[in-house]
């Protein structure tokens, strides 16, 4: 399945990430690394051709901003013009990008794909990162949506490896988080996805996940008459009242 994200009507700003972002992937793919190179000294290569085409594209590099986020990495915090679009903060689209074999990411009359939005280095942040509800909630509200990225980025990744060994794992959204050794179970991931995506009814918050939840897929009919209590006891009676489920966390 493929799908096309449509960001809305272009301006100079965000044409100017395209076209970096483009001219990026395309480098990249020419790069011949020295054997010698560790991850530090190709993380560093990755940076420093980053900044040198912004800079030819733009003619200059960006200044600092009140606008820009100590969380984040520099290079981010020049991607806002892309990730501050309403677009990351709607429900549906989770499962949707997740679930895609293909994802096109459009503005404009101009397009990448998704994962090349999130390569700008070997692994610039992960699914680990984009969940740590700590680090989430310390987020500027406009930097968020490019947690949304990494984390969608997280589960596509994953899902990869899936296709690859021909299997899904029992539960998609059950995934270890950075080196504490605890679990982010699906009950989480909707916690730190519903601080921040819009939807005016919350039973969205259920059904705009169902299908990357195995059980849910299998068992939840999507009926919005029923009201949010019924809606939420039927995600009770699958999973939420099993701890070992959803990571022992008090929902």
């Amino acid at each position: 399945m493929k799908v096309y994200a449509w960001l809305g009507e272009a301006d100079r700003q965000i044409d100017c990430v395209f076209d970096v972002l483009q001219e990026f992937r395309d480098r990249k793919r020419e790069v011949k690394f020295p054997t010698h190179f560790d991850t530090a000294e190709q993380l560093s290569f990755h940076r420093q051709l980053f900044r040198d085409i912004y800079q030819d594209k733009a003619g200059t590099l960006p200044k600092q901003s009140d606008l820009d986020d100590d969380m984040l990495h520099e290079e981010f915090n020049w991607l806002r013009p892309l990730y501050e679009r309403p677009y990351w903060r709607c429900v549906w689209i989770v499962q949707e990008l997740v679930l895609a074999k293909v994802v096109v990411v459009y503005c404009g009359d101009k397009s990448i794909d998704f994962d090349d939005i999130y390569g700008l280095s070997l692994d610039w942040g992960s699914f680990e990162q984009g969940f740590d509800t700590a680090t989430y909630r310390m987020l500027k509200p406009h930097t968020r949506g490019w947690n949304t990225i990494q984390a969608i980025h997280g589960h596509r990744r994953r899902r990869e490896v899936e296709w690859e060994m021909g299997g899904e794992a029992l539960y998609l959204m059950s995934i270890k988080m950075s080196e504490r050794g605890d679990v982010a179970m699906f009950d989480e991931v909707i916690k730190v996805y519903a601080q921040h995506h819009e939807c005016s009814l919350p039973k969205d918050k259920v059904y705009g996940f169902r299908e990357l939840v195995p059980q849910w897929k299998e068992n939840l009919v999507v009926n919005y008459k029923r009201s949010e209590l019924e809606v939420f006891l039927d995600v009770a009676k699958l999973d939420l009242f099993e701890p070992k489920k959803h990571g022992g966390r008090h929902v």
